[in-house]
């Protein structure tokens, strides 16, 4: 934001598949270093996720969803962004 001289960030659709987009975003601003985020953490996440769904939802209502948010998890854990997206810096009059 220093950088561009935005006003503000939208994040939107990238935190279903990287919940831990904020703490990154934080350390960012901040300046220290980006927290990785590793594969045990990924999927202790997806399954307080799914529980958390099923509760919510039920078993079968919350399974179809487990089935994209958890393909976009793994693919973020190798490496992949799951949708190619353009970055848009806007500055809003004050």
């Amino acid at each position: 934001m220093e950088s561009t001289g935005c006003d503000a960030v939208m994040i939107g659709r990238a935190a279903l598949s990287n919940p831990w987009i904020f703490s990154q975003i934080h350390a960012l601003m901040k300046h220290l270093d980006i927290p990785q985020v590793t594969l045990a953490r990924r999927f202790d996440t997806m399954k307080q996720y799914a529980a958390a769904s099923v509760d919510q939802f039920g078993e079968s209502i919350a399974c179809r969803m487990m089935r994209s948010r958890l393909t976009w998890v793994c693919e973020r854990a190798a490496g992949k962004q799951p949708v190619p997206g353009v970055h848009h810096a806007h500055q809003y009059p004050q």
